[in-house]
């Protein structure tokens, strides 16, 4: 059992340094932008996050502490089940599953409702979780826990799609009326195309890293700030991309972005389109390395220069665009 605690303790501890080791690196940076980002997102960690981490690392701390030498049993006094117990002698393996934050409970009476999977009642007997969940087109955060060492035979997703509409591929990209039936694959290769069809492959691959920069890092919708967590909240933020905030008729960009091949004829701009594509699932799963150093904003010479562009966080320029590092 003092291995298990061992291992939460460690995930928790690192998950919270991880937190501060970003927070003092943007606060570092000493510009008002960064110094307000790096607070807010502390105070948005810290209430989601890593106060229920310390809290449970606490808890293990404590455990660790006080449980006996002599294989006596130590009653947990923060769980629900009478009979889950810690004891150097008698442990079971189980796990845990939970689901966008919901424990799934066992549905056996006897013991251990927080556990799906309970060592002490299956006795070696396999068990399936097979359900329709029914959920919300969105992002989903499917936990498992293990108190031993639990066997996991498979795990299969099965995702219905008839209500969703179809999904874009290189071969078919063209926009369906929602960009959330993108992969994130498909919307970075929209934004470079949409920002940058017209540039050499590396100003390509710059613009696509200069985006994916901003993963983790805090934005703002209607003064409401959220965390830039995947690609599309990224993309789809008001007025950061122009290409997707143009109005419609008025600029070829944002047609071009939703029908890539419907608005060529050429041949080379199809081949184009899909190198770019290959070039934005490449750079998702780092394998193409960063040609602009960190940086995360950019803009093009065709317009003024922005406020927030200087002369100390210019990286580099590629082709037309100027590379900024915030």
């Amino acid at each position: 059992s003092q291995n298990i605690f061992q291992a939460s303790l460690s995930e928790d501890l690192t998950d919270i340094y991880q937190d501060f080791y970003d927070f003092v690196h943007w606060y570092s940076l000493a510009t008002f932008e960064s110094i307000n980002d790096s607070l807010i997102e502390c105070l948005t960690n810290f209430e989601k996050y890593w106060g229920i981490k310390l809290l449970n690392a606490l808890r293990t701390i404590h455990v660790i502490r006080y449980l006996k030498k002599d294989g006596a049993i130590f009653t947990d006094p923060l769980n629900d089940d009478e009979d889950e117990i810690i004891n150097d002698n008698k442990d079971d393996e189980d796990a845990k599953l939970i689901i966008d934050g919901k424990i799934q409970e066992n549905d056996t009476e006897k013991s251990h409702k927080n556990w799906y999977w309970c060592g002490k009642i299956l006795k070696g007997e396999e068990k399936d979780f097979d359900h329709d969940l029914k959920l919300e087109k969105g992002v989903h955060y499917v936990e498992l826990y293990a108190d031993g060492s639990p066997a996991l035979n498979k795990i299969e997703i099965e995702i219905n799609r008839k209500n969703l509409g179809e999904i874009p591929t290189v071969d078919n990209p063209k926009w369906t009326g929602d960009f959330n039936d993108d992969t994130e694959q498909m919307i970075l290769t929209r934004a470079i195309w949409g920002e940058a069809r017209g540039t050499s492959e590396l100003a390509r691959t710059a613009v696509a890293w200069c985006i994916k920069n901003r993963l983790g890092t805090l934005g703002t919708i209607n003064k409401k700030v959220f965390l830039r967590d995947n690609y599309h909240k990224i993309i789809l933020e008001p007025y950061q991309y122009s290409a997707f905030w143009e109005l419609p008729g008025k600029d070829f960009n944002l047609r071009a972005l939703k029908d890539p091949l419907g608005t060529t004829k050429n041949p080379a701009d199809h081949n184009k389109w899909k190198e770019t594509y290959n070039v934005a699932g490449q750079i998702i799963s780092g394998e193409i390395p960063d040609p602009v150093s960190g940086a995360n904003h950019y803009f093009d010479d065709s317009i003024s220069t922005p406020k927030w562009a200087t002369k100390e966080n210019t990286i580099k320029k590629i082709d037309h665009f100027t590379f900024c590092k915030l």
